[in-house]
Order: C-alpha cells, then sequence, then structure tokens
C-alpha cells in the first residue's frame, strides 16, 4: 500500500523538514512528514471500514480527514477537480485501479463464501484476468498504437464498467458462478487499456526532467485509489449487513458502487489528452 508514498519520500525529500523551494520548472518536493501522515491516514481508513460500529467510524473519520489534509500534497496541483494534463491523468489512474482491486478483492470472496464455488474456479478467475491484461497491453501497444491514448482510456473504463456489471449478475443466485468469475478477466482487458494508456499521457505531460515526479504520483494515486475505493465499497457492505441484509445484497451494493468511478473516468478521460 505504501510502496508508491515510499518511492515518492525516497525520490523527493531525505529528511522530516521541508524541502527547499523549488524552481519554477519544477514539482514542489513534499517532506517525509507528510508522506507518513498520508500512510497512518490509509492505514486508519483500511482499518476503520473493516467494522460497523462507533470505534470503526471514528477510525474511518481520521484515517480520511487526514487523507483529506495531506494527500493532495503528494500529487500535482489540481488533481482532485481533474484538471486538464497531468492532474487529470493522475486522478483516473486511481479511480481506475480502485474499481479492478475492489472486484479482485470481492469477487473470490463471493466465490467462496456465497456461491460455494470449487476452488478452480476462483483460480481460473486469476488465471484469467492475468491473462487477459497482458493481452489487451499488448494489443493496445502494437495494433492500437495510433489511437488516441484518452480514447483508449474511454474505452477502458466502458470495459470495467460492464466488468462491474457482470460481478452484480454474478450475486444473484439463477446465475452460474463463472458469471461473478468472468468479471475479473474482462475488468483485466479494461485495465490493459487504461493503464498503459494513462501512463503514456503522464510522461507526455511531464515536461523534461520530472517525469519521475509523474511516475511516483501515479503510483500514490495508484494505492489511494485502491484504498479508498475498496475501502468505500466495504463500509458499504458493512452497512448493509449492519440493517439486516442478505450477503449477496451486500455484494451487490459494493460491485454497484464501483459503477460512479467508472462512469465518471468516462466524462473525465478527455482531459488527460494532448492539447
Amino acid at each position: 500500500m505504501t510502496a508508491g508514498i515510499r518511492q515518492r519520500v525516497m525520490e523527493f525529500s531525505p529528511s522530516w523538514a521541508a524541502a527547499p523551494a523549488p524552481s519554477e520548472d519544477r514539482p514542489p518536493r513534499p517532506a517525509l512528514m507528510v508522506a507518513t501522515a498520508v500512510s497512518l491516514g490509509a492505514a486508519l481508513g483500511q482499518y476503520g471500514v473493516s467494522g460497523w460500529n462507533m470505534r470503526h467510524l471514528l477510525f474511518t473519520a481520521g484515517g480520511f480527514a487526514l487523507l483529506a489534509a495531506f494527500a493532495s500534497r503528494l500529487l500535482p496541483p489540481g488533481t482532485w477537480r481533474a484538471a486538464h494534463g497531468l492532474p487529470a491523468t493522475v486522478l483516473l489512474r486511481g479511480l481506475g485501479s480502485g474499481v479492478f482491486f475492489t472486484l479482485e478483492a470481492y469477487v473470490p470472496l463471493l466465490l467462496a463464501t456465497e456461491r460455494d464455488a470449487p476452488p478452480m474456479v476462483i483460480d481460473l478467475a486469476f488465471t484469467g484476468a492475468a491473462v487477459a491484461w497482458a493481452g489487451s497491453s499488448l494489443v493496445q501497444g502494437r495494433l492500437l498504437e495510433h489511437c488516441p491514448r484518452h480514447r483508449l482510456v474511454v474505452a477502458g473504463a466502458l470495459v470495467q464498467a460492464v466488468a462491474v456489471a457482470l460481478a452484480v449478475a454474478g450475486t444473484l443466485p439463477s446465475t452460474p458462478a463463472y458469471t461473478a468469475a468472468s468479471a475479473m478477466a474482462v475488468a483485466a482487458v479494461g485495465m490493459g487499456m487504461y493503464a498503459p494508456s494513462l501512463t503514456v499521457l503522464s510522461l507526455t505531460h511531464s515536461p523534461p526532467g520530472c517525469q519521475g515526479y509523474a511516475s511516483s504520483a501515479m503510483q500514490t494515486t495508484q494505492n489511494l485509489g485502491q484504498m479508498m475505493v475498496l475501502g468505500v465499497s466495504s463500509a458499504l457492505f458493512n452497512a448493509c449487513l449492519g440493517a439486516g441484509s442478505t450477503d449477496a445484497v451486500g455484494y451487490g451494493a459494493a460491485f454497484g458502487l464501483l459503477l460512479a468511478p467508472c462512469a465518471l473516468a468516462t466524462v473525465l478521460a478527455t482531459r488527460t489528452g494532448c492539447a
């Protein structure tokens, strides 16, 4: 979870003190204390969403407060409002990663606990996702190299939305377990188009000598996106169970929530394109 934050810290600040003022053409260097606060906020948030009582709610509130206060200092200015160029590119990396890794966390859990799927089905879901991601990346890099990258981002987000729909359908007892398992492979196809295209766009938007800044920001927002999207989905899942809903309803709600970042990424993808 903190790999991207540690990478950014090593790259930009070797001490606890705030870094010297940067030149105009270089991004600001955050202090190590900022990265520590973000890591602590992520940890508190992850623990907080694991339950549904006052203690967990307090941990969740504290974690998200730290993230709200400090996370923006690790990212390009304008990231949270999806400003055109690098900020929007960085934000979309977090949204896409959040959707995929939430599916990767909940689909196997659904298959094992609610659908009583055999281990082979779960194994095929993970293997299929790995192969699908690699194959999709190969296709977009070799056969779609002349397609504008922001359009591939749109395509990837739409494919992820299809995967979310499959996951929701997989919660229904009338559908076979393979329906939910296929959601991981379909989502991986989307990520194979989505993630490499955003990486290329981030480097395109980076001024000379600042490519490392862009790469570390992408890694940071990927980790934050995973934590935040998975955290909100987990909170909704636990809220449904706490209200007396069945597990299937909780899974359906957690999956359905993922349509929001998919839709947001589709709408904002044009802001990642080159002017």
